[in-house]
C-alpha cells in the first residue's frame, strides 16, 4: 500500500514523453499497521474463523487481523525519534469501523 503515495494516480499532461520528471514526494516516511476487516458474507469463500464486529452501517465484518497497539506505538516511537512530528494518518475501509475503535484505549 506505501507504494501508492509514490505512484499516485500515473496523470501526466504529455502521456508519450519519454522524459518523465516525477515531482518530489511530500512525505519522509510511511509506517502501514497489519489489521485488517472482512465484511461477513455468506457467499466469502475464505472459511475464516475469526471474531465479529459490527460496521458503521451495522453490516457485519470478521476481524481477521486485529490492531496491534503496541506495533503502533513502536512505529510512532520510530517516527517520533527521526524527528517527524506530524503525519497524516489513513483508514484503508474507514468507512466500514467507526474512528473510536481504531483509537480507544
Amino acid at each position: 500500500m506505501q507504494d501508492l503515495l509514490y505512484i499516485g494516480n500515473q496523470a501526466r499532461s504529455k502521456i508519450f514523453e519519454f522524459n518523465i520528471c516525477l515531482p518530489d514526494v511530500l512525505y519522509d516516511d510511511v509506517v502501514e499497521i497489519d489489521e485488517r476487516i472482512v465484511v461477513a458474507d455468506e457467499t466469502c469463500q475464505l472459511n475464516l474463523n475469526a471474531p465479529k464486529a459490527r460496521a458503521t452501517n451495522l453490516e457485519e465484518v470478521l476481524v481477521e487481523k486485529d490492531l496491534d497497539k503496541n506495533e503502533v506505538h513502536e512505529q510512532l516511537k520510530r517516527i517520533y525519534a527521526k524527528g517527524i512530528r506530524s503525519l497524516g494518518v489513513v483508514f484503508l475501509h474507514s468507512y466500514k469501523l467507526v474512528l473510536q475503535r481504531f483509537l480507544h484505549t
